[in-house]
């Protein structure tokens, strides 16, 4: 298991297990923990200085947000991409994340519009410094940010599982450009309370992503990395 520091703030107050994840995760976008790796509980708890419950904790949530999955006789491993997932997740993503544009577009106020444009402002930021697992964390917050505009409690649940794996797919994805000009134009368009326009843009900036990441993948179902 690797990382570029095994201590965990100690004047951080988000719980243990927040903190393993964030680390472990950011492990895993950067490219240092790739797919099939094993995480075990046991080596992260001895490496952050921690008891297993706080890391079996943090593995049951990278499971749910779509890094990690638990195989019989291996244990937990880092989770690859295989074409199908992504046709899969794309299909049920594009229908739901529309919808979040349009709502976010309908209900969004000053001082959301601002953090929006500020996230892509950021972005651009972490695009010209070189710093991907930055890059992608920003991405997320960009997501968030819209969900929370959109205001449907129910909606954002059924994102969440998602919402993980978007983010390591935007790591992963060669066209950071492409991601920053996509989000500009959705932002403009949810920040002018536009909701066909804003459906638009998600849509566009949606089948952008697919087709970059299908692109990535090879053809073969059974491969088991990206």
């Amino acid at each position: 298991m690797v990382g570029d520091s095994d201590a965990l703030l100690v004047d951080d107050l988000r719980p243990l297990r927040d903190q393993i994840r964030e680390r472990v995760r950011a492990w895993i976008i950067d490219g240092r923990l790739e797919p099939g790796v094993p995480v075990r509980e046991r080596e992260l708890a001895e490496r952050f200085g921690v008891s297993r419950l706080p890391v079996r904790e943090a593995i049951r949530m990278l499971e749910v947000e779509g890094f990690v999955e638990t195989r019989a006789r291996r244990g937990a491993i880092v989770r690859g991409l295989h074409r199908r997932d992504v046709e899969q997740e794309f299909e049920v993503r594009e229908v739901l994340e529309v919808l979040e544009a349009r709502l976010a577009a309908k209900h969004l106020e000053s001082a959301g519009a601002r953090r929006l444009r500020w996230l892509v402002d950021e972005s651009e930021h972490m695009l010209q410094t070189d710093d991907r697992a930055r890059f992608a964390e920003v991405n997320a917050e960009f997501h968030d940010a819209i969900s929370q505009a959109a205001g449907n409690h129910t909606l954002a649940a059924v994102l969440l599982p998602l919402a993980g794996r978007l983010q390591w797919n935007t790591a992963q994805n060669a066209h950071p450009e492409r991601i920053l000009a996509e989000h500009r134009r959705l932002a403009d368009a949810i920040a002018s309370n536009d909701p066909d326009r804003a459906g638009e843009e998600a849509r566009v900036h949606l089948n952008s992503r697919r087709q970059a990441l299908l692109g990535t993948l090879p053809d073969s179902e059974s491969a088991d990395s990206l």
